[in-house]
């Protein structure tokens, strides 16, 4: 929003599949709180 200093802070997990040096897939694969219980489940860490 112009004017105004308010930030919003959410992690989101993607996977990036690229091909040729171009980005050919893009998949959101959580937000938010997902985020640490999917690295927590796959044993990592943020």
């Amino acid at each position: 929003m112009p004017g105004s200093d308010t930030r919003i802070n959410i992690p989101v997990l993607s996977s990036w599949k690229v091909r040729d040096g171009k980005l050919v897939r893009l998949q959101q694969l959580g937000a938010g709180p997902e985020v640490a219980e999917a690295l927590e489940a796959a044993g990592l860490s943020e």
